[in-house]
């Protein structure tokens, strides 16, 4: 028991999951008191210092989830800023994001930072702001990879949420190099290749059409109808595909 826990404690620890350490913590200090072996004072005390400290991390989290909740509540209510008056009231009410990044202990509560940032100068406008966030958000991903692994499908969404940015500042000619940080590989489990594939045939074909690259595009559709027949993606998925590839036929009169 005692093996199997410190396995799970380690696999905790790799993904950054505070709560499954808490009660692995717990189910470790049981065994410590029925077991009382020579050492049990010290496991008992390293185990209270544990304790304490994710403990500290699980509030510093859920502070900064509700800070994030609110302040995407705002995005959501595609909350529009008028004057300086209401500038002065987001900065009261997330004073916390409105200055310099704070020191944070908890690596996801760093990240739930770093996207109410993205989101707070979102709503200023502020796209500069927001991409070096949304990059931010990024380079924490890359920083953990076993949690970006297990939770592949938030990093592509904070990954378009990146691809948005570049587009709303106008860096077209930066997106090409950004995409190529997605490639499949042999490394990827069926899923995780399906996924890829439909998200940078998407972006990429989106890609040329904003920049009126339709040769461009056009060469991108026979590898995109390969996909189809190798990797599983839902209807919802083709039809947008194909909705796009319609839509590129149209704009560059290939009828």
């Amino acid at each position: 028991a005692e093996k199997m826990l410190k396995k799970a404690k380690n696999l905790a620890y790799q993904v950054e999951h505070h709560l499954a350490i808490l009660e692995i913590n717990q189910e470790e200090r049981y065994i410590a008191r029925i077991t009382r072996s020579k050492d049990y004072e010290t496991e008992i005390s390293a185990l209270i210092d544990e304790n304490t400290k994710i403990l500290s991390f699980i509030n510093e989290e859920m502070e900064i989830l509700s800070t994030h909740d609110q302040i995407f509540n705002l995005v959501l209510q595609k909350y529009h800023l008028k004057g300086e008056k209401s500038k002065a009231i987001l900065d009261e009410k997330f004073s916390n994001l409105s200055g310099e990044d704070k020191l944070i202990q908890s690596p996801r509560a760093q990240l739930r930072f770093f996207k109410s940032k993205g989101h707070y100068h979102s709503l200023l406008r502020n796209f500069e702001k927001l991409s070096l966030y949304c990059q931010k958000i990024i380079d924490w991903w890359e920083k953990y990879p076993k949690v970006k692994n297990e939770e592949f499908g938030r990093f592509l969404g904070d990954f378009s949420n990146l691809i948005t940015a570049y587009f709303m500042e106008e860096r077209y000619e930066e997106l090409p190099e950004l995409l190529d940080q997605l490639t499949i590989s042999d490394q990827h489990n069926f899923h995780v290749k399906s996924t890829l594939f439909y998200f940078t045939s998407l972006h990429n074909l989106l890609y040329c059409m904003n920049t009126c690259r339709f040769e461009e595009a056009k060469a991108l559709v026979p590898d995109i109808e390969k996909g189809f027949k190798i990797y599983l993606i839902n209807e919802a998925e083709k039809l947008n595909l194909s909705a796009n590839i319609s839509s590129l036929f149209f704009v560059s009169e290939a009828y």
